[in-house]
């Protein structure tokens, strides 16, 4: 390894996979705003881009990626996050890895079908739906006229259309007996799709691994970066120490007050993140928030109940018990 390499992986590979194959490289939490431009600090020669967020708090800013590509770094993305950005920057020195890049690279336009729903850092990012992409590698790679493939490539298409959080293993078992011809060739394409053969986020975070791994081609000359206010603006955020505080916790706190619980108001930055997921929802009004709260049954209790679990993560992750871990796993199902 010629330069030293962080790797902001989550769902798409376990953690303790990708420390056994590659021990030498820094591995963060999934990406988001700002962490391109703290890793320029750390003077890493070398970023991967794996996984990332986009709904609870900002996603990665193409900007910042294009700073870390002015200034000589090596940017690499793959699977997931990583494969989105690298498709919209490829063009300016950012390398795409494998399949799923590949499919963005040559006109593959929804981002949604690499989101998948998933538990935290302390569930080991347990995967709680499954992303598009998999049902689509699952039939590229299976045997050219096998019955499975085609059935494959049906479900794909049926739940193109259904929000990705709720393109759950249930659902997804429940469909392809009602689309298969035959319960074996249901049973097949499940299989196909469950096999480790399959998991082609984690294929590529691998591949991408490895690539980070090995001699840093001759880089091109990187594109003009004009240096804006909020260029400037986030480089100088990057050097402020990083909030760690469970961004669900606080939301957990907002959504209390908003539900009509006036001692607990909510911090400046619990209401950014609120108003935030407000306009993500198009929850734009309290009364909204309201019937949103109780048509997943959650009354003030519920919301307390969740607090206190988050806020026991954030404080304690190796401490928190099961339940704990079960409640905070709820609320983020329901965000």
């Amino acid at each position: 390894m010629n330069a030293p390499v962080v790797a902001f992986i989550g769902p798409s590979l376990p953690l303790a996979e990708a420390r056994a194959a590659f021990p030498d490289i820094a591995f963060r939490p999934p990406v988001r705003f700002g962490d391109v431009a703290r890793a320029l600090q750390e003077c890493f020669g070398t970023i991967v881009i794996v996984d990332g967020v986009f709904e609870q708090v900002p996603a990665i800013w193409h900007k910042e990626i294009l700073l870390a590509l002015a200034r000589g770094v090596r940017v690499i993305g793959a699977a997931s996050m990583g494969a989105l950005r690298a498709a919209e920057l490829d063009g300016f020195g950012m390398e795409g890895i494998g399949w799923v890049y590949e499919q963005y690279r040559d006109g593959l336009e929804q981002d949604d079908e690499v989101a998948l729903v998933h538990g935290d850092a302390d569930s080991g990012y347990v995967n709680l739906s499954m992303p598009l992409v998999q049902l689509r590698y699952a039939a590229h790679a299976a045997t050219p006229g096998d019955p499975a493939a085609a059935l494959l490539e049906r479900l794909a298409d049926a739940l193109q259309p259904v929000f990705y959080r709720e393109r759950t293993a249930v659902r997804i078992e429940a469909l392809a007996y009602a689309l298969a011809d035959d319960p074996a060739q249901a049973h097949s394409a499940l299989a196909h799709l469950n096999a480790p053969r399959s998991q082609v986020k984690r294929l590529d975070a691998l591949a991408a691994l490895a690539a980070a791994a090995r001699p840093a081609p001759a880089p091109a000359p990187a594109a003009p970066l004009e240096h804006t206010a909020f260029l400037q603006r986030l480089q100088k955020a990057s050097l402020a120490p990083e909030d760690t505080q469970d961004p669900r916790a606080l939301l957990a706190h907002a959504l209390a007050a908003c539900a009509g619980d006036a001692a607990r108001q909510p911090s400046p930055a619990a209401r950014g993140l609120l108003r935030a997921w407000q306009k993500n929802k198009q929850l734009l009004s309290k009364a909204a928030v309201g019937a949103w709260l109780m048509r997943r049954q959650l009354d003030e209790p519920t919301l307390f109940s969740f607090i206190d679990a988050c806020d026991q993560l954030a404080q304690s992750p190796a401490r928190a018990g099961p339940d704990q871990q079960h409640r905070a796993g709820q609320f983020l199902k329901f965000l």
